[in-house]
């Protein structure tokens, strides 16, 4: 179950990396990666992991080991751990309350949505684990951020960044609560190698804020990476994507169009049904995007290329 997960991952970050790219013949930069491709890397590189013994493993088998790799003490973990049990124990003890004392006044759906939003802060402040990075959601010990700066400081002469395509003013990767934080959640990565990228709770107050403003923006145009196959209108493609942005750059705006503007991309982080929940609670004026036919044609080009290189 764990390799299905992390597979899913993979594809997932692979699919949000592929979708900002193919709005331009040409991307206006590289960027592929992957968590086992951090692993390799680490593994290879004696700055970040030093001995191969290292491992979170190897650190989390000796109390000793894993406080040193933390640079604290064994008393300031204990504390750090109790710390987290007792905020959890907190938030229950709340939840409990809201809910007695609130019977009367309140309709369960708004104590629900209550709930919800307390839940959703918790995990925020708190994460899974008290030692976890809260900038690449790896475990502190094994945290992969030194890698990313030190890829921008090779490389003095390009972005410390890679740019997303024209016409793309955004990407938002719009995640539900019980995915935010994961260890095994690659798409946290993605706000450390590209630009202009942010990661969002459903149901964090500010969070909600954030995405609210930008879907009310008129000089933008919203899209989630997700079919609209059940819907009785069509889905968007790409093509129809670069027809907007060539629209958008030369002005040439009509009808419907004259209003949008930058395309802000969308990716809905969750299970497939927490995902369709938010995707349908989603503004109706938000565009639905259908890679099928450009994977199927990449696929086939793909397939082809291989047999004639055979």
């Amino acid at each position: 179950r764990g390799a299905t997960i992390n597979n899913a991952m993979r594809l997932g970050l692979k699919t949000i990396v592929y979708a900002t790219s193919i709005f331009c013949p040409t991307p206006t930069s590289s960027f592929s990666i992957t968590s086992r491709t951090f692993a390799q890397d680490r593994h290879q590189n004696a700055t970040f992991t030093g001995e191969s013994a290292s491992s979170l493993a190897h650190l989390a088998s000796s109390p000793e080991r894993f406080a040193a790799s933390l640079n604290m003490t064994i008393e300031q973990v204990d504390e750090a751990i109790n710390a987290r049990k007792l905020a959890s124990t907190t938030l229950n003890e709340q939840l409990i309350a809201i809910e007695e004392d609130n019977k009367q006044n309140m309709t369960a759906a708004e104590i629900g949505r209550q709930k919800h939003r307390m839940i959703c802060q918790h995990r925020f402040n708190h994460f899974r684990n008290a030692f976890v990075c809260k900038k690449c959601w790896t475990f502190t010990p094994i945290c992969v951020c030194d890698l990313f700066e030190q890829r921008e400081r090779s490389d003095m002469d390009s972005d410390k960044k890679a740019q997303l395509p024209n016409g793309v003013e955004k990407l938002i990767v719009w995640t539900h609560h019980d995915e935010y934080g994961r260890t095994s959640n690659t798409g946290s990565l993605l706000p450390l190698g590209l630009q202009q990228t942010s990661i969002l709770m459903k149901g964090l107050l500010e969070h909600e804020q954030i995405m609210n403003e930008v879907l009310c923006r008129k000089n933008v145009t919203p899209v989630v990476l997700w079919p609209d196959k059940k819907s009785k209108r069509a889905s968007t493609t790409i093509s129809d994507l670069n027809r907007i942005i060539a629209d958008t750059s030369s002005g040439n705006q009509k009808n419907e169009d004259s209003n949008r503007g930058g395309i802000v991309l969308i990716s809905i982080e969750g299970t497939w049904n927490t995902a369709r929940k938010m995707v349908n609670k989603l503004p109706p004026h938000v565009l639905r995007l259908d890679l099928s036919d450009e994977i199927r044609l990449n696929l086939k080009l793909m397939k082809a290329s291989s047999l004639t290189t055979a």
